[in-house]
């Protein structure tokens, strides 16, 4: 794609119509998780994630739900989505998260186990981890992308920035294996 925020609509996308495929009973698995005061982009999905009032509260009425966790960075923080994860998770098609860091936020760090237990969560509940590293990635961090420094893997990643410098408008939505293999048909 060409922007991070079409890379995290695209990943928004993937995550719906993975689930949709799967089987009848994961079909009801159309939520997705965000965090508060994240900011994903300017695309209606991206926008719907993003939890800034400031930037996008004008176009609430276009904008679908999501399941609202507090910040990372906020008190309580790991309870609540751990709380939500329990009470949502047959919905919940993804949780999508800028890892360590939310950056639009006013650089607020996560706390140390944040995104490790995040992906614990996602796993014990058959909910995709979508990293968006449009801000954080390629090196931004320490290393290649963020989410590599507390040894996470995403079952999808959003990159953009970074990829070429900014010398051109170019994106990417990167998915495991598991992902790729459940849009494979049957050979022609």
């Amino acid at each position: 794609s060409d922007n991070g925020s079409t890379a995290v609509e695209i990943a928004l996308k993937i995550a719906y119509q993975y689930w949709q495929q799967v089987s009848r009973a994961t079909r009801k698995k159309t939520g997705f998780i965000s965090l508060s005061n994240a900011y994903h982009g300017d695309t209606i999905g991206s926008v719907s994630l993003g939890g800034i009032g400031l930037f996008h509260a004008v176009y609430g009425p276009l904008l679908f739900r999501t399941v609202r966790a507090p910040s990372p960075a906020a008190p309580g923080a790991l309870a609540a989505v751990e709380r939500l994860f329990e009470e949502r998770h047959a919905e919940l098609a993804a949780a999508v998260v800028e890892p360590l860091v939310q950056g639009a936020a006013g650089m607020l760090v996560h706390p140390d186990g944040f995104l490790r237990r995040l992906r614990a969560l996602c796993d014990a509940h058959d909910v995709l981890l979508v990293c968006d590293e449009v801000a954080t990635g390629f090196g931004r961090t320490g290393t290649m992308f963020a989410c590599e420094q507390v040894g996470v893997t995403p079952d999808l990643m959003a990159v953009a920035k970074g990829l070429t410098g900014g010398y051109l408008p170019l994106a990417a939505t990167l998915a495991t294996d598991e992902i790729y293999r459940a849009f494979l048909g049957p050979p022609a």
